[in-house]
């Protein structure tokens, strides 16, 4: 019976919220929500017994001081939850108890994490609650609590991720690019006892990598002044989802370098997106009903809206038309029934894309800079063929397949296996390989779940997920490498290895962390074999892989100098496939828990072989010496949003900076470059023959050339080109390509073919749509 459960999709917290049909999941063709359901989803209520509550937490320890409780439940600290005390005090007491990183000083730190847990209930609150770096906020996922303000609460912000004192500063010194490390899923916030006419906000986001939302409630006044979910302070964020907002004046306030947005659900509010600033935005499964605005484009560089309805709406999306790349737009499936617009310009009022009374579906549009045949590079606004779609990619409704993250809301006690009652330390220093291998084998064949608390699990040999496994951590639970198995360059090993090659079944990662402990050169920090037994049974969310960066990676962050530090972060093999959901795979350029630069070199970021189909949504892969993404001869693969940034150390040693070149993990050898200096800088994308790969929106962003930010007074040049094309991949789609100080956007088998200069806009450059590869197309 166990394993049968697992082999289904937890949906009881979904129908405790009564949202469920919006839930895009393979197994269930599901309908769309009535216009006189929305309220079931603030109104609904179920018995909360979720089994994170009820298990025992005494093994959550922090490993710098055995008495610091990482875990904290709020009725533990006073709060009653009862819609009539006021709470304020006792929710923020659970989370800032302990000497944890908050307040403009603190930079950052790994070393004080706190999961803080909410039972079901109302907890009134009358301030601001303000949360810092390693924190997780996480409400009963089966009756998801209440945070509702209190009618006296003013304009000020329900739920502050980077917050600001009264002195006018933010916290981690006043960088919300460097804000990580954390989360807040299932809770409800309400502002309807606030005054119409006061510009409550529900929750300030302005976050970094590592960050994420996931299946909240923000429920303001109809016609009213009131603010959802805003970005105050900017960041570097990369994923947020299963958001449900009614009501207020804008719902969602967006400025940020890059995000990815999926199944964000509008009803009511005067604008649903008002964008600031955003240089990357996916927009993946929209639902906007009865608002006046859609999206305001406003400063957007590029937006893609996928797979989405509209219904009831004044303007869908609000936009400028430069004439240039700047302010591209590509659409991607959008129902659209009783809009007065689709495209409009904001500024002068001409409708670009009319609306209609009756349902029509908009296939694709675009536009921007366009490169089509002889059309390379020309500005259009306008409807193109779109392009094929294998269906194995796809849900039955035919929009790309997602899945949200996994939480066995159905799992009872007798489910869940914690590691540490198995004799597991996670203590940095204990090896735990042996105790971590016995239990995920015993549990695999069992079906009960393996839970992580939170700690440093050392681990000296290959771990070992066997197929039919489900894993779940605590505030980045880590499996720190280290020992002579993982230091040999000429032979590679995996830390982590999903399945092997030949076995098919399921796997289930969440809120994990994956490092080194130490300088290892022959580390492949993440590796999936499993080929899935069913849409979507392999998957990976809200995890993170890390080199160098915090005190648990030991000499890699105080003796590292450019040092060879890990192979690979992560391997997606011939055999293997996903669905892979914001994931950070990192090697630092700073430390979190001490001031400093750092210069540390992973060889490779992400290794993509797989031909079963696999999502990529939502990544971020940072500084890496060969190469970000690497797709050898893959086929059927979704990018969502793409992140780049370059080695800040590169060109000073330039590519392949002391690594040797490996042909059986497909190694770029940069001989094009013939001994240019920014040439020989890792590539953001890499792609080598292939098939029906879509790429939705990428952010390629490069800061320095060797710790130099001028680039050599090179014209602002830093790098030369970030994608390259080998081969011929057949159906090859790249939508909304953007760079920062790089001088050609698209490279060719080594010869530049879209020169940024061409394509204005951006951090610098954009082009809304490549599409000379895109072949086969419907319609």
């Amino acid at each position: 019976m166990a394993s049968q459960k697992l082999l289904l999709f937890s949906f009881c917290a979904l129908v405790a919220a009564n949202i469920l049909p919006f839930m895009n999941k393979v197994q269930s063709p599901l309908k769309v929500v009535e216009d006189d359901n929305w309220d079931d989803v603030v109104n609904a209520s179920a018995s909360g017994n979720y089994w994170l509550g009820r298990i025992s937490h005494d093994g959550s320890k922090s490993i710098y001081d055995s008495s610091y409780q990482v875990y904290r439940n709020v009725l533990d600290f006073g709060a009653k939850g009862d819609g009539i005390q006021d709470d304020t005090r006792a929710i923020q007491d659970a989370i800032s108890s302990g000497y944890r990183c908050e307040g403009y000083d603190c930079q950052g730190s790994t070393k004080t994490p706190a999961l803080v847990y909410f039972p079901p209930g109302v907890y009134k609150v009358s301030q601001s609650i303000r949360f810092g770096m390693y924190t997780q906020l996480a409400g009963d996922a089966l009756d998801w609590p209440t945070l509702k303000a209190t009618s006296d609460f003013g304009p000020n912000v329900v739920l502050d991720g980077f917050p600001q004192d009264s002195d006018g500063r933010r916290w981690n010194n006043n960088h919300a690019e460097l804000n990580f490390h954390k989360s807040v899923r299932n809770i409800k916030i309400d502002v309807t006892a606030v005054s119409s006419q006061t510009p409550v906000t529900c929750m300030n986001w302005a976050v970094a990598q590592a960050t994420s939302l996931n299946q909240m409630v923000f429920t303001m006044n109809d016609n009213s002044k009131h603010l959802g979910v805003a970005m105050y302070g900017g960041g570097s964020g990369i994923f947020m989802g299963d958001l449900f907002f009614f009501g207020g004046d804008r719902a969602l306030t967006i400025g940020n370098q890059q995000f990815h947005f999926r199944n964000l659900k509008f009803n009511g509010a005067r604008t649903a997106i008002k964008i600031d600033g955003l240089f990357v935005g996916i927009f993946q499964n929209m639902d906007f009903l009865n608002c006046g605005t859609g999206i305001d484009t406003g400063n957007a560089a590029s937006l893609t809206v996928l797979d989405s309805t509209v219904k009831n709406v004044g303007r869908v999306i609000a936009t400028k038309e430069s004439g240039n790349g700047q302010g591209s737009i590509v659409i991607d499936n959008l129902n659209a029934t009783s809009v007065g617009s689709i495209i409009q310009n904001f500024e002068t009022n001409r409708v670009i894309l009319p609306g209609t009374d009756t349902l029509i579906n908009v296939d694709t549009w675009i536009q921007g800079n366009v490169y089509l045949g002889m059309d390379d590079g020309r500005y259009m606004q306008r409807t193109l063929s779109t392009p094929f779609k294998p269906l194995g990619m796809l849900s039955p409704g035919g929009s790309f397949f997602t899945k949200s993250r996994p939480l066995y809301q159905d799992a009872d006690l007798s489910q869940i296996v914690n590691v540490k009652d198995l004799g597991a330390k996670g203590d940095g220093r204990s090896d735990d390989t042996a105790i971590l291998n016995s239990a995920l084998l015993e549990n695999a064949k069992t079906g009960k779940i393996t839970y992580f608390p939170h700690g440093y699990y050392v681990v000296s040999d290959t771990i070992y997920v066997p197929p039919n496994s489900s894993i779940v951590g605590e505030v980045w639970s880590s499996i720190n490498a280290r020992g002579n198995n993982f230091k040999d360059e000429s032979n590679p090993r995996a830390v982590f290895q999903v399945g092997k090659p030949g076995e098919i079944g399921f796997a289930e990662i969440s809120d994990m962390l994956f490092e080194t402990g130490e300088v290892l050169p022959g580390a492949v920090l993440i590796q999936f074999n499993l080929q899935p037994a069913y849409q979507g049974a392999v998957g990976m969310w809200d995890s993170v892989v890390r080199v160098g960066g915090a005190a648990s990676t030991g000499k890699v962050v105080t003796d590292c100098n450019a040092c060879k530090a890990a192979f690979m972060m992560m391997h997606v093999t011939q055999s293997g496939s996903g669905y892979f959901e914001n994931l950070w795979l990192w090697t630092a350029d700073h430390a979190i828990d001490q001031a400093g630069a750092q210069s540390i070199s992973t060889g490779r970021g992400l290794l993509v072989e797989s031909t079963d189909p696999t999502w990529l949504v939502a990544l971020g892969v940072e500084h890496n010496a060969l190469y970000a993404y690497n797709v050898v001869n893959a086929a059927n693969v979704f990018f969502g949003l793409i992140q780049v940034e370059s080695p800040y150390w590169q060109p000073n040693p330039a590519a392949p900076s002391g690594w040797r070149l490996n042909s059986k993990y497909h190694d770029p050898d940069y001989s094009h470059c013939n001994g240019r200096a920014q040439c020989q800088i890792a590539w953001g994308l890499r792609i080598v023959a292939g098939s029906d790969l879509f790429a939705y929106g990428s952010g390629y962003w490069v800061f320095f050339n060797g710790w130099s930010p001028d680039c050599a007074g090179n014209n602002g040049n830093c790098q030369e080109s970030m994608i390259n094309i080998e081969g011929i991949p057949h159906n090859l789609v790249l939508y909304n390509t953007n760079v920062k100080s790089v001088k050609d956007l698209i490279t060719i088998n080594g010869k530049a073919v879209a020169p940024r200069a061409f394509n204005p806009g951006s951090w610098g450059g954009v082009i809304a749509a490549y599409l000379n590869f895109s072949g086969k197309r419907n319609g």
